[in-house]
């Protein structure tokens, strides 16, 4: 059975299941509070992981485990203790650095792959499924914009307050961490229904019920993406839109 194993965040480590899919799928391993030294050999000696810093934590990890176990390719989860693993997926921090753009590309050339061979299955097709999505009656737009990740971004945010002119937040709701909706209510002045989610499992589900994703860079826009849903992302300024790690061209896809 051929194994696999990532210690990054949440979100990476969805992005890397788009090669996990492709190469068969296996045995998957989740190495425990590693992304400092993560960050050490992508970027050097001295670097951290600033807002990761200790992750993958072992509460993550069960948080992580219905999902995981809900992918058909995904034939095991668990926390990595030695184990012989074929594809240490933790290790593509230098190629994530150097590819500048689309991160499941970056996974592919990770392990000498060449995405560009199979342009549609890494940039066009879903590789997530999740079973019973969840629909929210009246709510046929989910959003998620946290306070990490926004370097780059409008710090004023107008184009946001544009679509809340319009009316999202009369058909969204927020999923997320309670700190992050507090943060995102706060920063808008507005209300918005606050959807909590026990694990990524139930997250998952109730993007998959949506009609449409509203987000910036995070694990809910991951899931989004990786679902295939129409989606409306927050990218950066300061890069092209392409050489955003989120940006995959699809029809349903959108940039602002």
């Amino acid at each position: 059975m051929t194994t696999f194993s990532h210690s990054g965040t949440h979100g990476d480590l969805i992005y890397s299941l788009n090669i996990t899919k492709k190469l068969g799928g296996g045995d998957f391993y989740l190495r425990l509070n590693n992304m400092d030294e993560m960050a050490r050999k992508t970027f050097g000696p001295n670097a951290n992981a600033g807002d990761h810093a200790g992750e993958m934590t072992e509460r993550q990890f069960h948080g992580l485990t219905d999902f995981m176990k809900s992918q058909d390719y995904i034939k095991s989860w668990n926390i990595w203790n030695g184990e012989h693993i074929d594809y240490a997926l933790e290790d593509s921090g230098k190629e994530i650095v150097k590819q500048q753009g689309n991160y499941t590309f970056a996974y592919a050339r990770s392990v000498g792959i060449d995405p560009t061979t199979d342009f549609d299955f890494f940039m066009q097709q879903p590789w997530l499924t999740v079973k019973n999505p969840i629909k929210i009656p009246g709510k046929s737009i989910v959003v998620n914009r946290v306070n990490r990740h926004l370097y780059g971004c409008d710090p004023e945010a107008n184009n946001w307050k544009a679509l809340f002119n319009r009316g999202l937040g009369g058909v969204a709701v927020y999923v997320g961490l309670d700190h992050e909706h507090d943060w995102f209510e706060n920063f808008f002045k507005v209300h918005i229904p606050h959807y909590k989610t026990y694990d990524v499992l139930e997250c998952a589900r109730v993007i998959a019920g949506c009609e449409q994703f509203v987000g910036s860079q995070s694990m809910c826009l991951s899931l989004a993406i990786g679902l295939g849903k129409t989606f409306l992302c927050e990218c950066r300024k300061d890069l092209q839109p392409f050489q955003n790690e989120c940006y995959f061209v699809r029809p349903n896809a959108h940039y602002f």
